[in-house]
C-alpha cells in the first residue's frame, strides 16, 4: 500500500513540475515572440563660433555665435516575431533639446520617429515618420535629398518624415527600394515639396558597392503659373578595405528660376551638380583607435551662379564606457559668377 502511495506521489510531483516547465516554457516562447526594448541618447555639446555675414570679399560683417545644446531622445521599441519568415516591428521617439543660445536658456520638445513595419522573408513594408538616407558620405553629403543632417552635428540630428518605404533584400547583401512620400504632413516644416515618389537600388559587387537612387518632387513654389517637378539622379561608389573610400555623385535639375535674376525665368532646365570624395582610416592610438574621417566636396548651381568647394576632416575617439571625444574641422571656398539666363 505504501509503495502504491509513494509511487502515486512520485508521479503527481513529477506530473506538476512538468506542467511548470511547460508553463515556463510557453512564457518564454511569448516573451520571445513579443519583445519590448526602451533605449535612448544624450548628448551635450558646445559650440563657438566667428564667421563673415557678407559673402563678398574683404567684408568686416563679423558675426559670433555661441552655444551650448542638451538633447535627449528617449524611443521604444516593439517586435512581434509572428513567424520565422514574419515580423511586425512599431517604432516611436521624440526629441528633448534644450540649451543656451548667446546666453538664453530654451527648451523644445520634438516629435522625432514613429512608424510601423511589415517584414515577411526578404520583402518589407515600413509607414510612418522615418528617416530615408543613403550615400556613402559621412560628412559633406551629396545624397542629402530627404534629411537635415549637419557635419557639425554629434547625433546627426534627423526628424522622419512621413513615407511609406518598400524594400526587398537580395541574397548577396544588395536591395531595391520604392517609396512615396509625402511632406504635406511634416511636422517641423522643413520643405518646399508636397509630395514625392522614387528608388534605389545597391549591388556588390566584390569589395565595391554601387549604388543608384531616383527622387521626383512636387514643387510649391510656382514656375509660369503652374507647380513644377524637382528630378534628383544620384550615383555612388564605396570600396570596403583598411583605407575604404567613396565617391558619390547627383545631378539635380528644375526649371529656370533663378535666384538670381528671377525676371529671366526660362523653358531651358537649370542643372546642379554636387560630388563628394572621401576616405575613413583606424588611426592605431588606444583600445579602438582613432577613426579619421576625410572629404572633400564640389558643388555648382546654375541658379545662383556658384562654384563650391568644401572641404571636411573629422577625428573620432572611443573611450569605452565614457563615450565618444569627437572633433571636426570644415574649409568652405565659394567662387560666385553672376550671369544672366539666355532666353
Amino acid at each position: 500500500m505504501k509503495t502504491i502511495f509513494s509511487t502515486l506521489l512520485f508521479l503527481g510531483a513529477f506530473t506538476t513540475l512538468l506542467a511548470q516547465e511547460t508553463s515556463l516554457s510557453s512564457a518564454q516562447d511569448t516573451l520571445k515572440k513579443h519583445q519590448f526594448t526602451f533605449d535612448g541618447t544624450l548628448v551635450i555639446t558646445g559650440m563657438a563660433r566667428q564667421y563673415d555675414k557678407d559673402p563678398m570679399p574683404n567684408s568686416d560683417n563679423i558675426s559670433s555665435e555661441r552655444q551650448l545644446l542638451g538633447l535627449y531622445i528617449p524611443e521604444i521599441n516593439y517586435q512581434w516575431n509572428i513567424s520565422e519568415k514574419q515580423q511586425l516591428e512599431a517604432f516611436a521617439s521624440v526629441a528633448l533639446l534644450g540649451g543656451l543660445f548667446d546666453g538664453e536658456g530654451e527648451l523644445i520638445p520634438l516629435p522625432y520617429q514613429g512608424w510601423i513595419a511589415y517584414t515577411y522573408d526578404r520583402l518589407s513594408l515600413k509607414v510612418g515618420y522615418q528617416e530615408i538616407r543613403w550615400g556613402n558620405a559621412k560628412l559633406l553629403r551629396t545624397l542629402n535629398w530627404m534629411d537635415m543632417f549637419h557635419p557639425l552635428d554629434p547625433v546627426a540630428f534627423n526628424p522622419g518624415i512621413f513615407a511609406t518605404l518598400g524594400t526587398y533584400q537580395f541574397g548577396n547583401d544588395g536591395h531595391i527600394q520604392l517609396w512615396v512620400i509625402n511632406n504635406e504632413l511634416d511636422i517641423l516644416d522643413r520643405y518646399d515639396y508636397s509630395k514625392g515618389y522614387g528608388g534605389r537600388v545597391t549591388y556588390p559587387l566584390g569589395n565595391f558597392d554601387l549604388g543608384a537612387s531616383y527622387l521626383r518632387h512636387r514643387h510649391e513654389k510656382r514656375y509660369q503659373g503652374e507647380p513644377f517637378y524637382v528630378n534628383y539622379l544620384g550615383i555612388d561608389l564605396k570600396y570596403d578595405a583598411p583605407l575604404s573610400w567613396w565617391v558619390d555623385g547627383m545631378i539635380h535639375q528644375e526649371p529656370g528660376i533663378s535666384f538670381v535674376a528671377p525676371d529671366q525665368d526660362s523653358d531651358q532646365l537649370l542643372t546642379k551638380i554636387k560630388v563628394t570624395i572621401g576616405a575613413s582610416y583606424a588611426l592605431p592610438f588606444g583600445e579602438e583607435g582613432v577613426k579619421m574621417v576625410a572629404e572633400h566636396i564640389l558643388s555648382s548651381d546654375a541658379r545662383i551662379g556658384t562654384t563650391n568647394h568644401l572641404t571636411a576632416l573629422d577625428l573620432t575617439y572611443s573611450a569605452g564606457k565614457l563615450g565618444e571625444f569627437k572633433t571636426t574641422f570644415i574649409y568652405f571656398i565659394s567662387i560666385i559668377s553672376v550671369k544672366t539666363i539666355d532666353e
